[in-house]
Parts: structure tokens; C-alpha cells; sequence
């Protein structure tokens, strides 16, 4: 999805880069070219991934600066760069935390955490989560910079300035505004203060914002209520299919998931609000053996099940 901002329809950058030039400066996006394959082999095979498609420089500007008469390059003895990856990866990684394994295997989330994870993204894409600082994909000509990304602030690894420096300005494809930069160096700092950056919703429409977002996360998950998910992981370990590898992809359980009827979810949730009922109107007591009781009755009941329609 290629977005223009509303504020200038024949701008084709994202409202946080400007034109790549001068002396290398915090925030520059260094590319994945031959030369640092060859040196992230030899010396840093750790970050030779093949998720890690860019680079972004976290050293301060004012230490990038050349010397036209020294023998040192500039101030700063070595260049820090942190790898960037692709945001759809991040956010996988991120939302993992709040799904079980079979949610994970199906590429799946409830439905219940949709607005946990709209807002989650939001965050990153406006800069304001301290693990990551958001690279939106460039459309200029020239620039092989295709996927929304995320450098990951935390891990990074440090170049001899003397070996490198040139290196990563023939290598340099993005580089950010000043301001986007000093919010970069904010992030790093962890400094307890806000660099008073633009958000999407002043380059964009709220409305195209949301719907980018929407977008982005339908693209990953597929949202499901928890019912559902909770009734096939029932399911599965009743086959004994649960750790079975050719059972556990991703396709197989999304069928299998929109094979199973709302019907029975339905009614899981009619049977407890017949419950809600009687506890709030004091017919029962609030004993737990009694209510699972109650609803084990309830629930194998096949005159009550005909009542609830699909």
C-alpha cells in the first residue's frame, strides 16, 4: 500500500526522510549491498540474517562529521548500527506474547485483543515505543527500500569508523529529518522527555491512518473469537493432533477454525449469561461446584442446544 500524504499529493517520500547528503548522520539508512554482506559475514555473521535487510546508523551526527585534515576520519572511532526488519515480523514477534502456541501456528488472534494490537501499532508507527524506531518504505526511484520496517534499538553492533565510514556512505539509501533524527537519539537516550515529533494523523487523515493499520494487522493475524480458538485446541487434543507437526500449519487450523460453528460458541456464551442470571437474581449460591455443576447440566442439554440458532 503506497501512501501520499494529504498534506502535498505529489510527495512520494514519507513525511520523516529528506535527501541523503553530506557526511554520514545519525538516523541513515544503510542497505544490505554486497560490501556489508562481505563484512557482516567476516566479522558479524550474527547480524547476516536474512530478516535483517537494513541498517540504521545510531552514532550522533556531530561525531560523523569528516575531518579535511586529520588522520582521523571523524570524531567517533566506530559507527553503531542497529539492523531493521520488517514490521509485519515485529508486530508477529510482539503479539506473540499474548497468544498460545496454537494461535501462533494458525496466525491467529482474538478478537478481544484487536484493539490491544491496533494500539500497539500505532505506538511503533509514530515513534513512541522505545524498542523500536519505524522506517516507513520509500517509493523514490532509486531507493530499494520496498517493506515497512522496524530498527530494533536494543540489539546493535559497532564498525571501526576508519574501515567503514565510506563504506556505509556508498551504501546509504534513506536518511531521516533533523527532527526524526534527534527523536531517534531520544530513543536511545531513554531520556525521560519528548522530542515533539509529527504523528500520521497530521500528514494523514485519522481515518486513512486507521484503516492502514487495520490493514496491516489483517495482513498477519486473523482474528477469531476466543470461544473458537479455545474449542479447537479441545478438539485437537481429543484427536491427538496437537503435536502433530503436519496437522500443526498454519492453513490446516485456519480451516479447521472456520469449519467450527458459531452455533456452539453461541451457545457457550448464552449458557453463561443463564448463569450470570441466576447468580445476580440470588437462585444460586456462589458456590464453584455448584455453577460447574450447573453448567456441565446445561451444557449437555440437546433441547436447550436446539434453541440457539446459527
Amino acid at each position: 500500500m503506497v501512501l501520499v500524504p494529504r498534506t502535498c499529493q505529489t510527495q512520494k517520500d514519507h513525511f520523516t526522510y529528506c535527501e541523503s547528503k553530506g557526511d554520514i548522520k545519525q538516523g541513515d539508512v544503510i542497505g544490505k549491498g554486497p560490501e556489508i554482506e562481505e563484512a557482516l559475514r567476516s566479522h558479524f555473521a550474527f547480524f547476516n540474517k536474512p530478516e535483517f535487510r537494513h541498517f540504521i546508523v545510531l552514532t550522533q551526527s556531530c561525531d560523523l562529521v569528516r575531518y579535511s585534515k586529520s588522520n582521523k576520519i571523524c570524531k567517533a572511532p566506530y559507527i553503531t548500527l542497529s539492523p531493521a526488519m520488517d514490521l509485519e515480523k515485529v508486530l508477529e514477534e510482539e503479539i506473540s506474547y499474548w497468544r498460545n502456541d496454537l494461535a501462533i501456528a494458525a496466525g491467529v488472534c482474538k478478537e478481544s485483543d484487536r484493539q490491544k494490537a491496533i494500539d500497539l501499532t500505532k505506538r511503533i508507527m509514530n515513534n513512541n515505543n522505545p524498542e523500536y524506531f519505524y522506517l516507513h518504505q520509500s517509493v523514490r526511484q532509486g531507493i530499494e527500500f520496498p517493506n515497512n520496517s522496524c530498527a530494533l534499538l536494543r540489539l546493535s553492533f559497532s564498525v571501526r569508523s576508519e574501515d567503514f565510514y565510506d563504506i556505509c556512505l556508498r551504501n546509504r539509501i534513506l536518511s531521516l529529518k533533523d527532527v526524526f533524527s534527534a527523536k531517534l537519539g531520544f530513543l536511545i537516550s531513554e531520556i525521560y522527555s519528548r522530542v515533539g515529533t509529527e504523528d500520521w494523523p497530521d500528514n494523514f487523515s485519522p481515518e486513512f491512518f486507521d484503516e492502514f493499520v487495520e490493514e496491516t494487522l489483517g495482513g498477519i493475524f486473523m482474528w477469531v473469537p476466543g470461544d473458537k480458538l479455545t474449542r479447537l485446541e479441545k478438539e485437537l487434543r481429543k484427536e491427538s493432533k496437537i503435536n502433530d507437526p503436519d496437522k500443526m500449519n498454519r492453513d490446516y487450523l485456519r480451516d479447521r477454525i472456520k469449519d467450527i460453528s458459531d452455533k456452539g460458541v453461541r451457545f457457550n456464551e448464552a449458557v453463561d449469561r443463564i448463569i450470570e442470571i441466576l447468580e445476580d437474581g440470588k437462585l444460586i449460591e456462589a458456590d464453584p461446584q455448584q455453577i460447574e455443576h450447573i453448567r456441565a447440566v446445561l451444557l449437555g442439554d440437546k433441547t436447550l442446544h436446539s434453541y440457539i440458532k446459527r
